[in-house]
């Protein structure tokens, strides 16, 4: 096999495992964070238990995969496929982080009513039952396509 024909070959793998791989690297489904001046203790620990336990885990697979992606690429990613790459996984981080500081909020929220002694939440049940098994979708983020 000549050489040219080799290197075509390779191409046209590398392109195929990049496209396969892209499909398989789903951004995680982000948990509901509750507001922390309604929610029971229980449902603020389940969330908390679905964030630390579920969630963040789920974000370092999908960076996981994204790098393994480029890997698997290697020399023959295109411009564009590197910034997509490090968008998504940069984005991912931005993603975590904020979900990260609004469920802080939310736990300083929950303490300082706990602290001002208001025990009977105003959480409504069909709003919350739940939400931290019903995740929401990611589809302003950017981070699956």
């Amino acid at each position: 096999m000549s050489l040219v024909k080799a290197g075509a070959l390779s191409l046209v793998f590398a392109v195929s495992i990049a496209q396969a791989g892209y499909a398989e690297c789903e951004f995680p489904k982000r948990p509901v964070i509750p507001d922390g001046k309604t929610v029971t203790k229980e449902h603020l620990l389940e969330v908390i238990q679905v964030f630390k336990h579920r969630f963040q885990p789920d974000v370092r697979r999908f960076q996981n995969c994204i790098k393994n992606e480029q890997i698997a690429v290697g020399d023959f990613a295109t411009d564009d496929q590197t910034e997509e790459w490090t968008s998504r996984h940069d984005a991912a981080y931005q993603i975590e982080e904020r979900l990260a500081g609004q469920l802080n909020q939310a736990i300083r929220d929950f303490k300082a009513r706990e602290a001002a002694g208001d025990t009977a939440p105003n959480e409504k049940t069909e709003e919350t039952s739940g939400t931290a098994a019903q995740p929401e979708t990611g589809e302003d983020d950017n981070t699956s396509e």
